[in-house]
């Protein structure tokens, strides 16, 4: 199956599923860490999108994200099924704090049974897609 090029698609179909090999400096400033991020999401075959909800809050795009929603939200098939796999992740750098917004929103998401996940480096990008992975492989065994 191949993946469409349009607005919000990245035009190539996913590689397997499997945890990909990942390093960037953690001294980099926080967009290049979210693009490292999103990049080792795809290769690895998630679907990233940016939320781009600071923008929003600062009228900067028009959207309906409240302020403080986490940066990226990854989706991750699940074979068989219409349903996949999400995870809600913050992209902060190595020293980087949340705002009062962010610390709001990620509590209001926590209260609905979410648990939005701050990643700072490569290696906390590599757990959240294996464990995507780990749970993904035990859905399977279900069924």
């Amino acid at each position: 199956m191949a993946v469409r090029k349009g607005k919000g698609q990245p035009g190539r179909k996913p590689a397997p599923a499997s945890s990909p090999s990942l390093s960037f400096p953690s001294s980099l400033p926080e967009n290049e860490i979210e693009n490292g991020i999103r990049e080792a999401f795809l290769r690895a075959g998630w679907y990233p999108i940016k939320t781009e909800a600071g923008m929003v809050a600062r009228r900067q795009k028009h959207g309906h994200l409240p302020a403080g929603f986490p940066d990226l939200t990854v989706f991750r098939r699940l074979p068989g099924t219409p349903l996949c796999l999400a995870a809600l992740i913050e992209v902060k750098t190595e020293t980087g704090t949340l705002e009062p917004s962010q610390v709001e929103r990620h509590a209001e998401l926590v209260t609905y049974g979410l648990s939005p996940r701050i990643i700072r480096d490569a290696g906390a990008a590599a757990a959240l897609i294996a464990e995507g992975n780990r749970v993904a492989a035990l859905l399977r065994g279900q069924r």
